[in-house]
């Protein structure tokens, strides 16, 4: 073989690769519950309506509202177990207060151990989810920045962007999580903003 029939067959050796490794990283960072897919599947669901906090979502019909969370809004949770919920917080507005990925970083406690991180879209707002365990707790938590709500000042409305907390937990079981993993996912692909 000559060398211009070994450079031409390195150069399409190498283009080869590109594309298939480009084609495997692009296709590989999928989210799993693309939100037109999850429409079918949450269809019958129960609606959220967060007028003040800028936000809407989904929840299984076998979910209720249990109660109003301490410093978040309403908790979320199954009716036949209350050790798996969720709640959103929020917004995260103070300059200090960093990006969704910052803030992701900080929720990590003594113990803690990330199963998985990774970039989310969500309704035209980027963010990130993390998914960690401690003990016998397994947490899945998605930051999302941008988000429009209406805070009361000193009696005067106004509207504000900030990053939102989108917390699912499950406070008893961890190794519960090859089941809840695909829910948690399709209830935040259900989440719409104000824009």
């Amino acid at each position: 073989m000559n060398q211009k029939g070994f450079i031409k067959d390195l150069v399409i050796i190498v283009l080869a690769v590109l594309l298939l490794g480009g084609g495997y990283f692009y296709f590989s960072k999928k989210p799993a519950y693309a939100p037109a897919e999850n429409q079918d599947q949450v269809s019958d669901w129960n609606v959220y309506i967060d007028d003040m906090g800028g936000y809407s979502f989904k929840y299984p019909k076998d979910w209720e509202r249990k109660s109003q969370g301490e410093g978040c809004g309403p908790v979320f949770a199954p009716k036949d177990n209350e050790n798996v919920w969720l709640t959103v917080c929020g917004p995260y507005i103070n300059p200090e207060d960093g990006t969704p990925q910052e803030l992701a970083g900080r929720t990590i406690s003594d113990g803690e151990k990330i199963l998985s991180k990774e970039d989310l879209s969500l309704d035209g707002h980027s963010g990130v989810t993390q998914e960690s365990v401690s003990g016998n707790e397994y947490e899945y938590i998605s930051f999302v920045g941008g988000v429009k709500s209406k805070v009361t000042i000193d009696g005067e409305s106004a509207n504000i962007r900030g990053t939102i907390g989108i917390y699912f937990y499950d406070q008893d079981d961890k190794d519960n999580t090859k089941d809840l993993k695909p829910l948690f996912k399709k209830i935040i692909y259900t989440f719409k903003f104000t824009k």
